[in-house]
């Protein structure tokens, strides 16, 4: 069971590559998706990377320097800071279209 879902998973991700390396020309397409995206979906993809990376290296290093113990509280401190930024941009960004992908113009 736990097979089929982990090889369903990586098909679907690799079709989903598949399916949107037809649409990236250039690198800057890639790296900035043409320059389309919404500040709302810009400023939460910023977001993520940065709360992301500072998970993997923050945690690490206290995990280095506090043992177990040190790293106790980080993921009540993640999800409380995913849920914080989930709520406001659930009241700010969500209901407008211009948050989604697709171009307005």
């Amino acid at each position: 069971m736990l097979a089929t879902a982990i090889v369903c998973y990586l098909l679907g991700t690799m079709a989903l590559g598949a399916w949107s390396s037809r649409m990236v020309k250039t690198s800057g397409d890639f790296m900035l998706a043409g320059r389309q995206l919404p500040l709302s979906l810009s400023a939460s993809a910023l977001f993520a990377t940065w709360f992301g990376s500072e998970t993997i290296f923050g945690a690490s290093s206290e995990y280095l320097k506090h043992g177990l113990l040190g790293v106790m509280e980080d993921p009540f401190g993640g999800a409380l800071c995913l849920m914080l930024f989930g709520g406001i941009g659930g009241q700010y960004g969500c209901h407008d279209r211009r948050f989604f992908l697709v171009s307005q113009t």
